[in-house]
């Protein structure tokens, strides 16, 4: 299973907010939509990463994905 990083888009909300850096990838012929995050490595070498922007309303991100997608 390889991801493969296809873009880099940024997108403006309704609100008017802007979100930069949302990375669109690649993974077994399916493009992802991802947010930003915030990588860390833990001691013995694992990273794990951290969403750094969470919609209160849970269909907000349905609805943001496939615009994302199309940019």
């Amino acid at each position: 299973m390889s991801t493969l990083l296809k873009a880099t888009v940024s997108v403006q909300l309704e609100s008017g907010l802007i979100i930069h850096d949302c990375k669109i990838l690649e993974q077994d012929g399916t493009l992802l939509p991802q947010l930003l995050q915030r990588s860390e490595r833990l001691k013995g070498g694992q990273v794990i990463y951290h969403d750094l922007l969470e919609f209160a309303d849970p269909q907000a991100w349905a609805s943001l994905a496939p615009k994302l997608i199309t940019y």
